[in-house]
Formats: structure tokens, C-alpha cells, sequence
């Protein structure tokens, strides 16, 4: 029993390695984690996301032993604050465009995957701020012999860091595009009542200059870096629907330029214990909580070592079939190029909701919050958003979508940054075979 359920969390694990490889924020901290899944997941529960709606899914192209599933997004938006000012704000239409195309195998053992599309916002107006995003991503799985295997992922990917990030350089014009370059490869062997993981990761980063407010040119050099990353993860079966792990990992961060205006460097070494414990509880909720202890030490004697309790979290909680709650927390540290700030702790939660009003309409509510802890200077930043959406599903190849956020940042110290408030809408169409 224990053994089948360590089966199933390592598949769910391993075929959704690619989902989560890649995002449009330019989060500095990098962990294994961020391309491979959580494994909390046992069959036991269904979320309203994940639950099958044959009459709305897409059947796919067959080919082989492989599904191709061709998706087309297009829709208009609109942003009332698009320069993120405190005042003189400028607001502004902009149109989405996102292809992609996904190729997954349909064999009995291993597995294999491949994707790639675009991301494109175009603006009506302040055409600057205009992003055209793109990414390339493969991941795959090699069954080896019951709950135990192998599994790898790499991806390619062109990115932006907008103006809502904590870190954003004010004397920045645009928004800054970077190509995200990682892979990594895992090994599972699981026996009895005892799964232990093993995994390495790469990570690079390089930043395009972007033109200054002044007409200049910033020169974001000093930003590429390369981030390796060793984790272990050892998990004990308590029962078929609760585990108990230690994982921990080492991260070392290497920047590629580190002279000049770049100095003195920002290169690293981070140390992170975390222990915690995966559950999927028949009928009621399932996730993930981990507490622990981060230490990462700077080579430049000029930062302080930024140490700290770490947390990860995501809990889902299933008040009825047709609810789903989400809850989420962690407390991170994340690199900063602010002048006197070699880093900051990222402290965030949120929950959202997700609704099946109908069988065909689902409803969805996000409430996010964050403080930034700048250490070596005096900033701190509160964020906070709020969005809600509908998701209308009309045919197996046709669907459309709306939502609303509105978001706003309050920085304070000496150091701190302006504050804003912002409103997004966007509408869109969802093309799919």
C-alpha cells in the first residue's frame, strides 16, 4: 500500500516537471524545486482544476505515440497604471497573444515531453513597455523498476522583469528582458516505508541593457550570473496518506561580472535545512508544509551573512466537491542589486479559491500579500494584491476568460521605494485542438 502511493506521488511529481519551469517574474532565488512538482499528491482528492471534463478537454492530435495539443490565446487588457508611479499615473489598452504547442508522449512506461510558445503583450500606447516573452521547455521520466526512477528537465526561455518587482532598477526606461537557461536531473528509489531523492541544478541567467530614463544606456551585465544547486530529500511513510522528510541543499551563485560599478560581487553560498511533511487526507485537504533554516553567505566581506528561519507551504483544503481552497507561504532569501544590499527575505502567503459554479463555469479569487526586508540598508516594502476571474469552458476547442487585479506596494525607510497602486483587466479567447 505504502509502496503504490509512493508510486503515484512520483509520477505526479516527475510528468509535471515542466509546469512549473518557468514564470514572467524574475525571481532571484533558485531552487531544484522550482522544476520539480510537489509530491503530496496520492489520487485521493480531486481539486475543481484538475477534475476531468471530457465534453470541454481538447482531444489533441495523435501522432504516433505522441499527443499534440496546439493552444491559441488572444485578448485585449487593460493596464491604469503602466509606469507603477505614485503619481502622474499613464493608463493604457494592450493585447495578448500566447501560441503554444505541446508535445507529450502516450507510452505505458517512461515518459516524455516537450513545449514551446510565446508570450507577447503588445501596448497600444507607450509601445516600451511592450514584452514579447517566449520559452522552450523539455522534461522526461525513465521508469526504472517499481516507485523508483530517473528524471531530467531543460528549458530555454526569454523572460522580462517588470516594473512591479521589488528589485527593479528606477533608472530603468523599460521593462528589463533576461533568457533563462536550467536543466536539472533527479533520482528517486523508493522501498517500503522509505522514498529518498537526490538532484542537481543549473541555473543562468543573462540580462539584456535596456535604455535609462534619461536616454542612456543601463548596463545589466553585472546581473548575469549562474546559480548550481545540490538537494537530497529523505521521506519516511508514517501511513498511505501522510509522510514526514528531511531536505537539505546547498546553493552556489556566481555572477559573471563583478568589477567596476559591479563590485564588490555578490557571489554566494547558501545553506538550507528544511524539514516538514507531505499529506493527502481522504475528503478534506492535502499539501505541504516545511519549516527550517537558511544561511547564505556572501564572498564580499562588504554584506552581511542574510540568515534566517525558511518556510515553504501550499495547503489545499476541499470544503466540497465543487471548492477548492489553496492556501500558500514560504520565507525566502532573493539577491538584490540595490546599491548596500547584497539580499532581502522575501516573506509572502496567500490563499485563493476556486469554484465550480456550473459544470462549464468556474469562478476563481486570489488574495496574495508580501514584505520585502531589504538587509544592509533601510527598505522595506509591503505588497499586496487582489484578482477574481471566470473561466467559461463553451466547446472542447473553444473557451474564454476574464479577470481583475488590482495591486498596490507601500515601501518605507530611508532607502524605500515609491509607492503605487495599479489595476489590471484582461479578457481572453482560448483557441485549442
Amino acid at each position: 500500500m505504502i509502496d503504490k502511493a509512493w508510486r503515484r506521488a512520483g509520477i505526479t511529481a516527475a510528468t509535471s516537471v515542466f509546469m512549473l519551469a518557468g514564470g514572467v517574474a524574475c525571481a532571484q532565488e533558485f531552487s531544484i524545486n522550482q522544476v520539480l512538482a510537489p509530491t503530496y499528491e496520492r489520487g485521493r482528492n480531486v481539486s475543481v482544476l484538475q477534475r476531468e471534463r471530457p465534453e470541454y478537454t481538447a482531444p489533441g492530435i495523435l501522432a504516433g505515440g505522441f499527443t499534440l495539443r496546439p493552444r491559441l490565446e488572444v485578448g485585449p487588457g487593460f493596464d491604469s497604471n503602466v509606469y507603477v508611479t505614485d503619481s502622474a499615473e499613464k493608463s493604457a489598452a494592450f493585447l495578448r497573444l500566447n501560441p503554444t504547442i505541446d508535445v507529450a508522449s502516450n507510452w505505458s512506461r517512461h515518459q516524455l515531453r516537450l513545449s514551446t510558445g510565446a508570450r507577447i503583450k503588445e501596448m497600444a500606447k507607450y509601445s516600451d513597455e511592450s514584452q514579447r516573452a517566449w520559452f522552450v521547455r523539455s522534461s522526461g521520466r525513465l521508469d526504472i523498476y517499481g516507485a523508483s526512477y530517473a528524471g531530467g528537465a531543460a528549458s530555454v526561455e526569454r523572460l522580462y522583469q517588470d516594473r512591479l518587482t521589488g528589485d527593479f532598477p528606477t533608472t530603468s526606461a523599460r521593462p528589463i528582458g533576461y533568457v533563462q537557461t536550467q536543466g536539472s536531473l533527479q533520482g528517486v528509489h523508493a522501498f517500503d516505508r522509505v522514498r529518498v531523492t537526490a538532484g542537481v541544478g543549473v541555473r543562468k541567467l543573462g540580462f539584456s541593457n535596456t535604455r535609462t530614463i534619461t536616454g542612456g544606456t543601463l548596463d545589466n551585465s553585472g546581473r548575469d550570473n549562474t546559480a548550481t544547486q545540490v538537494q537530497a530529500r529523505i521521506d519516511y511513510a508514517i501511513s498511505p496518506a501522510i509522510a514526514v522528510y528531511i531536505s537539505p541543499s546547498t546553493t552556489k551563485t556566481d555572477y559573471d561580472n563583478d568589477t567596476g560599478v559591479f563590485a564588490p560581487t555578490r557571489d554566494s553560498k547558501e545553506t538550507k535545512v528544511m524539514v516538514g511533511a507531505d499529506f493527502d487526507l481522504t475528503a478534506l485537504m492535502r499539501g505541504e508544509i516545511s519549516v527550517g533554516y537558511s544561511n547564505r553567505d556572501y564572498r564580499a566581506a562588504a554584506f552581511p551573512v542574510i540568515k534566517g528561519p525558511a518556510v515553504n507551504a501550499t495547503v489545499e483544503y476541499f470544503p466540497t466537491q465543487l471548492t477548492t481552497l489553496t492556501f500558500q507561504a514560504s520565507r525566502s532569501v532573493n539577491d538584490s542589486i540595490q546599491s548596500g544590499a547584497a539580499g532581502y527575505f522575501d516573506t509572502n502567503g496567500g490563499v485563493r479559491i476556486d469554484h465550480e459554479l456550473r459544470r462549464n463555469v468556474i469562478l476563481n479569487g486570489t488574495m496574495k500579500f508580501a514584505e520585502l526586508d531589504f538587509k544592509g540598508i533601510d527598505r522595506k516594502d509591503n505588497l499586496f494584491s487582489l484578482s477574481s476571474g471566470v473561466n467559461y469552458l463553451m466547446s472542447p476547442k473553444l473557451s474564454w476568460n476574464g479577470s481583475i487585479t488590482y495591486q498596490k506596494r507601500e515601501s518605507s525607510g530611508s532607502d524605500a521605494r515609491n509607492n503605487f497602486k495599479d489595476l489590471i483587466a484582461v479578457v481572453g479567447i482560448v483557441f485549442q485542438r
